[in-house]
This record gives C-alpha cells, sequence and structure tokens, in this order.
C-alpha cells in the first residue's frame, strides 16, 4: 500500500476539524448559547435561583419581616373596662348593670412617648431590609456556584470533543504509518506505538467522561434537577463575545463598595443601632394611658369619668443600663461597617487582579503557544510523512498540542470562573455578557 494524497486527505479532515475545535475555545466561548434543546448558561442560573428552597425559604422570611414592620406602627388595642359598683349582699352573683348601684364604663387606650411607635417601627423595618440583603447574597452566591459549575461542565464536554477528535487524528496516523510500513519506509515499532498511543487517548477519555459526569451531577445538584435526569449538552462556540469584561472590572475597582450586600446587611445593622439606641434613650419618659366613659346609676346615665394614667421611670439604673448597652452595640456595628468595608475592598481587588491574570493567560495561549504547537505538529506531520523525521518527533509535537490544547481549555474556563468570581464579590450582577 503506498501513501498518495487520497490516503492523507481524511487525516487532514480529522486534523481541519481538531484545530476548529481547537479554536472555539475562546474568552467567548461560555458567554452564552442560542441553539434551541441545549443548556445555555443563563437556564442553569435561572434554574439554580428559582429552585433553591433555601432562596425561596429566606425570600419568605423577607416578606414576613416587612408585614411585621407595618404591624409595629399600630397602637396597642384599646381597653373596655366594665365596673359594676354597689352590688346587693343578697344578689351577690346577679352582675348586672341593673343590680348595681353604679356602673362605670371606660375605654382607655396606652399611648407611648412621642417618637417610640415611630422608632419601633423603623428598627423593625431595618430587621426586614436586612433579612431581603440576606436574599441578594444568597443569590449572588447561588448564581456563583451556578456559572462555577457550568463551565466546569462546559469545559469537561469539550475537553471530551477534543480527547475524541484527538484519538481520530491518531487513528488515521497509525493508518499513515501502516502504509509507510507497506512500502518499507516505515517500521512495525512505528505502528505499535501509534496503536498504544491511540489506546492511552481512549484511557484519557473516560478519565474525561467520568470528570464529565461528576461535573453533570454537580451543575444539577445546584439546579436542583434530579440527578438521574439527564443533562443537555453545553451550547458549541463561537457565542456572545465577553471582551468588555476587562473595562466592567476597572470599572468596579473606581467605584465604591457599598453596593455589595454584606455591605449593605452591615449598614443596615449599623442604622437599626443607632435607631435601638435612641429608642433606649426615649425609655426614659412615661408613657401614657388615656380613658372616658360614662357612668350609670339606676338605670341612667348621670355623669362621665376621664382617666389619665402613665408610669413612672424611677428605676434610672436599668434604663442607663439599656441606653449604655444599646450605646456599646452601636459602637460594634460601626466597627464591624468599617471592618467588612475593608475586607470587601480587598476581596474586589484580589478578584480583580486575578480575573487580570487569568485573561493574561488565556490571551497567551489563545494568540501564542495553541497556534505554536498546532505548527509544530502540522511540521512534524508533514515531516513524518516525506520521511525527514521519525515517529518519537511526531508523537512528541502531537502531546504537546494535546497538553497545550487541554490547558488552554482550562484557562478560559479559569477565566469565567474569575469574573462569576468578580460579580460576586462586587454584588454588582453580571459584568459578563451570559445570554439571554
Amino acid at each position: 500500500m503506498t501513501l498518495t494524497t487520497a490516503s492523507i486527505r481524511p487525516l487532514i479532515r480529522a486534523f481541519a476539524a481538531f484545530l476548529l475545535i481547537a479554536a472555539m475555545f475562546r474568552p467567548q466561548a461560555f458567554a452564552s448559547g442560542q441553539s434551541e434543546g441545549l443548556l445555555t448558561i443563563s437556564q442553569a442560573v435561572k434554574e439554580a435561583l428559582e429552585n433553591n428552597p433555601e432562596l425561596k425559604s429566606l425570600r419568605e422570611e423577607a416578606l414576613a419581616g416587612m408585614e411585621r414592620a407595618k404591624a409595629e406602627g399600630y397602637l396597642d388595642d384599646p381597653v373596655l373596662r366594665v365596673m359594676l359598683e354597689e352590688i346587693p349582699k343578697d344578689k351577690p352573683f346577679n352582675i348586672t348593670p341593673g343590680n348595681a348601684m353604679a356602673t362605670r364604663y371606660t375605654l382607655s387606650q396606652m399611648l407611648p412617648y412621642p417618637g417610640k411607635l415611630g422608632l419601633k417601627q423603623s428598627i423593625a423595618s431595618k430587621e426586614a431590609l436586612i433579612v431581603k440583603a440576606r436574599v441578594s447574597a444568597l443569590e449572588l452566591e447561588k448564581v456563583f456556584m451556578a456559572k462555577e459549575a457550568y463551565y466546569d461542565y462546559a469545559y469537561s464536554s469539550l475537553s471530551l470533543n477534543i480527547m475524541n477528535e484527538i484519538r481520530e487524528v491518531l487513528s488515521y496516523m497509525g493508518k499513515i504509518a501502516e502504509s509507510k510500513y507497506a512500502a518499507g519506509t516505515a517500521t512495525q515499532q512505528d505502528v505499535i506505538k501509534l496503536n498504544l498511543e491511540a489506546s492511552l487517548a481512549s484511557s484519557e477519555i473516560i478519565s474525561l467522561a467520568k470528570e464529565r459526569s461528576i461535573a453533570e451531577a454537580r451543575l444539577k445538584a445546584v439546579m436542583y434537577r434530579p440527578l438521574d435526569e439527564a443533562l443537555p449538552d453545553p451550547p458549541n462556540p463561537p457565542l456572545t463575545q465577553g471582551g468588555d469584561i476587562p473595562s466592567k472590572a476597572d470599572e468596579i475597582l473606581k467605584t465604591p463598595v457599598d453596593a455589595a450586600p454584606d455591605i449593605q446587611m452591615a449598614m443596615l445593622e449599623a442604622e437599626g443601632a443607632a435607631l435601638s439606641k435612641e429608642l433606649a434613650e426615649k425609655n426614659y419618659y412615661p408613657d401614657f394611658m388615656l380613658g372616658a366613659g360614662p357612668v350609670q346609676r339606676d338605670g341612667e346615665v348621670t355623669g362621665f369619668d376621664v382617666m389619665f394614667q402613665m408610669n413612672i421611670p424611677v428605676w434610672f439604673g436599668k434604663y442607663r443600663g439599656q441606653s449604655e448597652a444599646s450605646g456599646r452595640g452601636l459602637s460594634s456595628q460601626r466597627l464591624r461597617l468599617a471592618s467588612v468595608r475593608n475586607t470587601k475592598a480587598l476581596e474586589i481587588r484580589e478578584a480583580a487582579l486575578q480575573l487580570k491574570a487569568a485573561l493574561e493567560t488565556l490571551t497567551l495561549y489563545d494568540t501564542t503557544l495553541v497556534k505554536q504547537a498546532a505548527l509544530s505538529f502540522e511540521s512534524a506531520l508533514k515531516n513524518y510523512q516525506s520521511g525527514k523525521s521519525d515517529l518519537l518527533m511526531l508523537l512528541d509535537a502531537e502531546r504537546e498540542l494535546k497538553k497545550i490544547r487541554l490547558a488552554a481549555l482550562n484557562a478560559a474556563a479559569d477565566y469565567w470562573k474569575k469574573a462569576a468570581a468578580l460579580e460576586k464579590a462586587a454584588g454588582t450582577g453580571n459584568i459578563a455578557t451570559t445570554g439571554k
């Protein structure tokens, strides 16, 4: 069997397909998906937010807190008192207005010192807003988890595709070696080595398939889908370009960190502590009760009673302790807010720097390493076909291309994970173009 142009065309087609897949994994590869029937990242995030029971529970808690805040704005229920005076001894159990010498009807209302009621409602509103901020923080966490799991799933899927193409290339390389061996220009050892290399590729495919199954199970858990249900494949690139991420990251570094839910919670807790201190100081002042009602004698209304009542806050030590405690609480919350701001600023800067480093690494693979490895493989393949180099050089070039291509896939997945981490740290929603 002689080596002809027709005989190497299948190898050329396989190699071209391999390079096509190699070119697909760019920064835009995971950005979005437009193919129907495939699992897009926006769909994964949507299901993670809608199906998570912890989020549902916290949302209900936030709604309950808002209703409690409304209730705090109302006065206590008024009190109706009916008092029968001078009931005759011979009819002690006849407790009706007609059996008493006098009956007093009093309707009273407790009135807190001005400002106390509004402060209680404001404190309850702050508590409800804190729970709402917790919802936002948990949503960011679940979005990050969904994106991270999706990138792992897509990365393992594309890696599996790459390895299948590599195995196909090795299979055709084996055919070339067989044709060269038949023509007496190659040894049988070349054929054996290529078959061994193809078998090793099959072993790697098995490992990658296992990694893909693990990533798929993790993504299904985040999306709260049944673990025994098969997930659709991720869409194939090219997809929406995410090249504006670095500029958005720079904008985040220039803006205050107060938009993050963690900061919002700390701010609301500090504001609530200030209101609690103000309320504690108002405990030095009394609350009042006002009442009025008619007086009935012998079946007729003969007059009216008016009642005024107030508590006397004489135990100043108790109220001083309450005021001191709330003051210490306010100081603690303000210090905590400063600490959270400092920690969050560091977290955002670290995430932005890691994203920048990941982009530089990905750019190096995309613009230099992958192309150089592909050219090296192509050159080694031509030299082997023409008898200018031995099989060992071709196998080394193939292994290097495989290593760099899979590393480039990993670098792209890491880039998108770093972008998701910056979204989570900054609390600003999607900085990446994640599709519809």
